[in-house]
């Protein structure tokens, strides 16, 4: 199945998780905001997939999964975050846990499936695939009996008239083509046009080029407010110091100079405080 059909199953969970909520509803009767969390947890190197949603909403995400994955088994299990001490760090088992945040503005893509290989349907056999994923299930898998790690990919539909990313986009794009509008003078003769020889777009580089191409893909497409998260459990006696860079590593494949990366975000950082193996 070719990757893309994990965008249109994002792409169509995008009206079902939009559900705008006014004061009354929020700080009044205590309604929350619509939210799902696409979530990948090892234990002991046993890697499975989750989706966490409101009860309402599961009928919708599953019947999107199932329109492009129709050999796929979903079924409902116990939460396994409940499964471990809730006192974490204790005596016993230690933590370390991260938020990735952009480095740029919203309106810098990252790196997508796209960027990995060209997609050609059935043209490319399944093996030759290099698929972004497998370098992050592959660490996974290698995680012993005592350790767990968890990555936790939290969603909310947002519309640009709540966030003012694709407006944002659009001002970008305007400055790096040349774009820039006139302001008003009050006083004095208007100033005077020079006369270009080359359109803006002939004058822009190869670089400026491809950014503006990537930022107008990526505000031309509905919108997430997202929560990318990663945490490390393990028993102190077998914590690993260099497990917890899993989700760093796994986020710097998507990065680049020109366009966006994923970064630590400081605010909800935790310290490990096992020694160091």
């Amino acid at each position: 199945k070719p990757i893309k059909a994990m965008e249109h199953v994002f792409q169509s969970l995008w009206g079902p998780l939009f559900d705008q909520k006014n004061l009354a509803e929020m700080w009044v009767r205590g309604e929350m905001v619509d939210w799902a969390s696409f979530e990948i947890a090892s234990f002991a190197g046993e890697v499975h997939f989750y989706v966490r949603c409101f009860e309402e909403r599961r009928v919708l995400i599953e019947s999107a999964i199932y329109s492009q994955y129709p050999d796929a088994e979903i079924s409902e299990t116990e939460d396994y975050t409940k499964l471990v001490p809730q006192d974490i760090p204790n005596q016993e088992w230690d933590l370390y846990g991260l938020d990735l945040s952009f480095l740029k503005e919203d309106y810098y893509p990252i790196k997508t499936y796209l960027s990995f290989f060209e997609e050609r349907g059935e043209l490319i056999k399944e093996e030759k695939r290099i698929d972004p994923m497998a370098k992050l299930i592959e660490t996974l898998s290698v995680l012993k009996p005592g350790e767990q790690y968890w990555l936790q990919i939290i969603i909310r539909s947002v519309s640009p008239q709540e966030n003012p990313w694709v407006k944002k986009g659009k001002e970008k794009i305007d400055k790096i083509v040349g774009r820039v509008k006139a302001h008003p003078q009050l006083f004095g003769p208007p100033p005077e046009k020079k006369e270009e020889v080359l359109p803006p777009a002939l004058r822009m580089t190869y670089g400026e080029t491809e950014i503006v191409k990537e930022i107008e893909n990526k505000i031309k497409k509905n919108g997430f407010e997202t929560v990318l998260r990663g945490i490390y459990l393990a028993k102190r006696d077998i914590f690993h110091w260099h497990h917890k860079y899993i989700v760093d590593a796994y986020g710097s494949e998507f990065g680049s100079q020109n366009l966006n990366a994923l970064k630590k975000w400081g605010k909800t950082k935790t310290t490990a405080i096992a020694s160091p193996l």
